[in-house]
């Protein structure tokens, strides 16, 4: 297949470059779109595929850093935020993730001290469950028979 006026002949690692995309994904194009592919009869060469010259692939959300310096500050520019606005919605985020943080201490101290609590119950129900079990027992009875006999 060689180049013509309705696109290129390309293997699926070099539209890389051309379309900014992974060979993988230049595969999926080409087999989304239906785009003509040629097999080479040599093992080990690369499959080419006939790329219209209309081919354009649209950059992807997550193959950009939204959070880069330059994009902050067009989507700044783009809204017609102030940096004042922003400083201010900057430092009531971080007062919040400290208070957040504060509060989060407490309920793990809070925690803490019912996790002690209710060992501490446990601990007390069993001494009373062996205290019952040792009353219902035959002990009991045969010390309050001696106690009985005694007096």
């Amino acid at each position: 297949m060689d180049e013509d006026d309705t696109g290129r002949s390309l293997t699926y690692r070099e539209p890389g470059a051309a379309l900014g995309v992974q060979p993988n994904a230049a595969r999926m194009h080409a087999h989304r779109r239906d785009w003509p592919k040629r097999a080479s009869n040599k093992v080990g060469e690369p499959t080419h595929v006939l790329v219209p010259d209309s081919t354009a692939v649209r950059d992807r959300a997550m193959h950009a850093d939204p959070h880069t310096k330059a994009n902050v500050q067009a989507h700044i520019e783009a809204h017609g935020l102030s940096p004042e606005l922003i400083e201010r919605a900057v430092e009531t985020l971080c007062d919040m993730v400290g208070w957040s943080s504060r509060r989060l201490e407490e309920l793990e101290k809070r925690l803490a001290d019912a996790v002690t609590a209710e060992r501490s119950a446990a601990n007390e129900a069993a001494d009373l469950r062996a205290e019952l079990d040792e009353r219902r027992g035959w002990g009991f009875v045969r010390r309050l028979r001696w106690a009985v006999r005694k007096t």
